[in-house]
């Protein structure tokens, strides 16, 4: 697996590290990701996390029909399009004590 390059300015302050909303994109596939992670204490996390639907569905397909991932082996880094819609999940606690839930649209 290989992931394409990451740019972000992530922003400390108060203990509290601001990650802006940014694309991660690899040869298996792409994601959204943004929030706030604490960097002391109990390391409290507030993320949202969007998958592209044709990911979720892709996923779907193939494990229905059992076959591996045609993207498996490549080199090529896979990016979203223009129009990609996302399902969007909120993961917030801390690191040993989480929740993981689907978010209403993202705004």
């Amino acid at each position: 697996m290989a992931f394409d390059t990451l740019k972000n300015n992530f922003t400390l302050k108060n203990g509290v590290m601001t990650i802006p909303e940014m694309l991660i994109a690899s040869t298996l596939g792409y994601l959204k990701i943004s929030g706030t992670q604490e960097i002391i204490g109990k390391m409290n996390l507030d993320y949202q996390v969007g998958i592209p639907w044709k990911m979720i569905k892709d996923v779907a397909k193939n494990k229905l029909s059992r076959n591996k991932d045609q993207t498996e082996g490549s080199n090529e880094i896979i990016t979203a399009a223009e129009d990609s819609k996302y399902l969007y999940f909120k993961v917030k606690g801390d690191l040993d004590n989480f929740e993981v839930n689907l978010m209403k649209r993202k705004k």
